[in-house]
């Protein structure tokens, strides 16, 4: 179905114009009402609407620390017709740099990868078993300049 939708809007749609991509920030609050974090009282979250020619085609949350400034990307959501843009990194690329975030899949985990830096502050069994706990397929922290892919592939 998703290949279908990305189908009509590359009709309509032939290549995105960045300049036209907008986030719009539509809730904030304490991340404590997102689920139990570290350190409650300090941390915030953000959820923005990513809009393209003001059609909403995504979503992004981030929890931000005020305390010790660390910011992570809990969520970036594009809807399916307009997965393979290019919207996701221009996003990444330009408003998240220095923003933590985990890869669940392995697609999301090469974009992030291209993106960004693994984070290597586990040793290398925890960070295995981190993965293998989660799912997940690497943490990486968002880095327009620079790019290495610390994951389980990597031995």
């Amino acid at each position: 179905m998703e290949k279908f939708l990305q189908n009509i809007v590359r009709k309509f749609i032939k290549q995105i114009d960045p300049s036209r991509i907008q986030l719009t920030e539509v809730e904030k609050g304490r991340a404590s009402d997102l689920g139990p974090f570290a350190d409650e009282e300090n941390s915030i979250y953000h959820v923005y609407k990513i809009k393209y020619n003001h059609l909403t085609v995504g979503t992004v949350v981030t929890i931000i620390n005020r305390s010790t400034g660390v910011k992570y990307l809990s969520n970036i959501d594009i809807i399916a017709p307009f997965r393979s843009f290019g919207i996701g990194g221009y996003v990444l690329r330009h408003w998240f740099s220095g923003y933590y975030i985990m890869a669940d899949n392995s697609r999301a985990s090469k974009l992030y990868a291209r993106l960004g830096k693994a984070y290597n502050k586990f040793t290398q069994k925890e960070f295995e078993e981190f993965l293998n706990m989660t799912g997940m397929h690497g943490v990486y922290k968002l880095d327009s300049i620079n790019s290495v892919l610390w994951d389980r592939r990597k031995k």
